[in-house]
């Protein structure tokens, strides 16, 4: 599954305020699992790359990912995701929403670990993001003719 870069760096933001408590992963609470605040990281434990915040808001999850970028935290891309999981938006820096919808249901694969899979067609290519949670990580696996990935671990703040 390929991942375009600028559309993986879509993801939210950081600076993470106080939040209640992530809910517990069950299939019953649809795509609660990517409620919190998360540093980006190239390899778990690795250094902080960047981060992402998404939190409830009506019937979704918005955010944004913010990254350094020559020196300066800067956001890179926004996100929302349908808190029962039927679709995933992804805005670019320049303003450009690439709309996904559920290829299937939320599915809880063990206990703790939940995978969401979006797609969409469009006229240059078929798409498609699989998001993979678990309680301290989350990971975004876009793909376009070219695998990417991005890597989060939970940054405490939820």
């Amino acid at each position: 599954m390929p991942v375009k870069a600028s559309l993986l760096a879509a993801l939210a933001f950081g600076a993470c305020a106080a939040q209640p408590p992530t809910p517990e992963m069950t299939p019953e609470t649809g795509i609660s699992f990517v409620h919190g605040c998360w540093v980006e990281k190239q390899e778990p434990g690795g250094p902080a790359l960047g981060f992402l915040r998404l939190l409830p808001e009506g019937q979704e999850y918005v955010g944004m990912q913010s990254r350094l970028v020559e020196g300066e935290m800067q956001v890179v891309g926004k996100f929302a995701l349908a808190r029962d999981g039927s679709y995933l938006k992804i805005t670019k820096p320049d303003g450009e929403t690439g709309v996904f919808v559920a290829s299937r249901p939320v599915e809880q694969r063990a206990p703790g670990r939940s995978v969401a899979e979006f797609s969409r067609t469009t006229a240059a290519a078929d798409e498609s993001v699989v998001v993979y949670g678990e309680p301290e990580r989350l990971g975004f696996a876009y793909s376009e003719g070219v695998l990417s990935f991005l890597l989060f671990e939970r940054d405490g703040c939820d």
